[in-house]
């Protein structure tokens, strides 16, 4: 019994040994397939995560590409599209009407004058012309002819002139610590709406002759006027250090005396026309005289004497002679104030007579700080004549050409005789 115990006793030893040499085989087993799936999972992640980076890899060099692309077109082939064609031209127009690229760089703080501005404002130019009823009062505008293309070539001409006057002015008017922000623009603006009577006949008009809206006719108009005026009132304190101004106050003086005779001083100190008439202008209606006058003079009494008026052409002391109302007729609907053709209007004419010097006029004063500014143009049709003060064609013979045709422009409005 007892032997046959101890064998039972050793068999279940041998089983249960069998049992966990194949558990420890299986477990040993399993733990080796497990390893050959995780490495075939790590290989397959990495061969993942190099193939991702390829991918990344190529994606950033077509990027880069593009993106060195872009560069080399904004930086050499739009300047030189710029520089060798105009903006008006047709094929170079719509990208430059929607890229504000540098047509010019004004004065020390290198302000821009932009591709978009440029093109936006000779439009404007364009459509008022075009927009005008001239046909009955015997004038034309055409700039579809090869004689009318070179006519709105002058407009461009002029109108990035006016951009870069307008550049020098703010740098100007800032240097003398004068600052006008778009909200004092739009308090301007609202009283110039205010004597026009209507907002909406006004953004009629606007529309109507330059395709603006009220926006434009502040940022673009009175913000300047503002600036122009204010740097106006700073001038006629520095103006005061002229002879000129000191010769007036001589004038001043004389008439302030007791029996003084005007026709007599004005003889004596006056410059131009008034010198040899006793200072006799005659009839004006007052819309139409200068703006700084008519400002200084519109409330006057008949007799009445100014003091020294400063304006953009000089100085002035004028005396208001006589006040008359004219009666006329519209021709033509007038949007602006509402009056229909054949209304009858009321305008007020002045008589005046003045003393008149020109020293160093606020607009010759302007032309010396033009003359003083460096301006950078990057188009090959103009350039800036430093002593001159303005922009120019670059080539001779377009300005000979300009010079001729101002003076066979009678008729057209568009084109002034003037040019320096």
């Amino acid at each position: 019994m007892s032997k046959k115990k101890d064998k039972e006793i050793e068999e279940k030893k041998r089983i249960k040994k069998e049992k966990s040499k194949k558990s420890f085989n299986l477990g040993k087993q399993k733990k080796k397939t497990e390893a050959i799936v995780t490495k075939k999972i790590s290989l397959k992640s990495l061969f993942l995560v190099k193939l991702s980076s390829i991918i990344k890899k190529q994606q950033f060099k077509k990027i880069a590409a593009l993106i060195l692309v872009v560069l080399f077109v904004v930086m050499v082939i739009v300047p030189v599209g710029i520089y060798l064609y105009s903006p008006l031209w047709s094929i170079t127009k719509p990208i430059f009407e929607k890229i504000p690229y540098p047509v010019a760089f004004v004065g020390e703080r290198r302000d821009v004058i932009t591709t978009k501005e440029l093109l936006y404002n000779v439009k404007s130019v364009r459509k008022f012309y075009e927009s005008q009823n001239l046909e009955e009062k015997g004038l034309r505008v055409d700039f579809t002819t090869d004689d009318g293309k070179m006519r709105l070539k002058i407009k461009e001409r002029e109108v990035l002139d006016k951009h870069v006057e307008d550049k020098i002015i703010v740098q100007l008017a800032n240097r003398y610590g004068i600052e006008v922000t778009t909200e004092d623009a739009q308090k301007e603006l609202d009283n110039l709406i205010k004597l026009a009577g209507s907002k909406k006949a006004v953004e009629l008009k606007l529309s109507a002759l330059y395709g603006w809206g009220i926006d434009d006719l502040r940022d673009k108009v009175v913000v300047y006027q503002m600036y122009t005026k204010k740097l106006l009132e700073k001038y006629s304190d520095i103006s005061k250090k002229q002879k000129e101004y000191l010769e007036m106050e001589k004038a001043a003086k004389e008439l302030n005396k007791e029996g003084s005779n005007f026709r007599e001083i004005a003889e004596k100190y006056s410059e131009g026309d008034s010198a040899t008439n006793g200072g006799e202008l005659g009839w004006f209606p007052l819309d139409k005289i200068n703006f700084e006058v008519a400002d200084e003079i519109g409330d006057y009494d008949k007799g009445q004497i100014s003091g020294i008026i400063t304006s953009r052409l000089g100085f002035h002391i004028v005396q208001l002679q006589d006040i008359r109302e004219i009666e006329s007729v519209l021709t033509a609907d007038d949007e602006l104030s509402g009056l229909k053709k054949g209304d009858t209007i009321k305008k007020k004419e002045i008589k005046l007579r003045q003393i008149f010097k020109k020293g160093i006029s606020f607009v010759k004063w302007i032309k010396r700080e033009k003359q003083k500014t460096k301006v950078l143009i990057l188009m090959k049709d103009f350039k800036w004549d430093q002593a001159e003060g303005q922009v120019i064609f670059a080539d001779e013979k377009m300005r000979l050409l300009e010079k001729r045709i101002r003076v066979r422009s009678n008729g057209d409005p568009s084109i002034k005789l003037e040019y320096n």
